[in-house]
C-alpha cells in the first residue's frame, strides 16, 4: 500500500517536472488553458497534462519485474554520480558560489513550519527507497 501513496507522490512531483521543461521550451504552454477546469478542482490545464505524460511515460515500467529492471539500475549506479556532481556544479555556477546560497533568507515563520519543512524534505529524499 505504501509504494501505491509513494508512486502518487512520484507521478505528481514527475509531473511538474514535466511541466516544468514544456514551459522551458514553450513559454506560453505556462498559461495554456488555465481556467478550463473549474477553481475546485485545484489543479490547472498545464499540471493535468503534464501528469498525465509522466504517468503514461511510466505505466510501461510499473508491469516489469524487479529483476527485469536489473540492467536499469546498473545504469544507473553507474552514471548517476556523474549527473550528481554536473548538478551540483551548475548549481553552484547558477547561485553565484557558496556565499549567495547560505545569505538567501527563508520563509520558515514557526517552529510548526521547520517540522513541515524538516519532514517534506526527508520524505522527498527517500521515497524512493522507503517501500522497499
Amino acid at each position: 500500500m505504501v509504494c501505491v501513496i509513494y508512486y502518487g507522490i512520484q507521478a505528481s512531483l514527475g509531473g511538474n517536472a514535466v511541466q516544468c521543461m514544456i514551459e522551458a521550451i514553450w513559454p506560453s504552454f505556462k498559461t495554456w488553458h488555465l481556467h478550463s477546469l473549474p477553481a475546485s478542482s485545484a489543479i490547472t490545464a498545464p499540471q493535468l497534462l503534464g501528469f498525465t505524460i509522466f504517468w503514461l511515460a511510466s505505466l510501461p515500467f510499473l508491469y516489469l519485474s524487479v529483476p527485469a529492471l536489473r540492467w536499469m539500475f546498473m545504469v544507473k549506479v553507474a552514471i548517476m554520480p556523474f549527473f550528481g556532481v554536473a548538478l551540483f556544479t551548475w548549481a553552484l555556477t547558477a547561485g553565484h558560489g557558496w556565499g549567495p546560497l547560505f545569505s538567501i533568507p527563508n520563509n520558515i515563520a514557526n517552529g510548526r513550519s521547520v517540522g513541515f519543512a524538516f519532514c517534506t524534505l526527508v520524505t522527498s529524499c527517500i521515497s524512493g527507497n522507503a517501500s522497499e
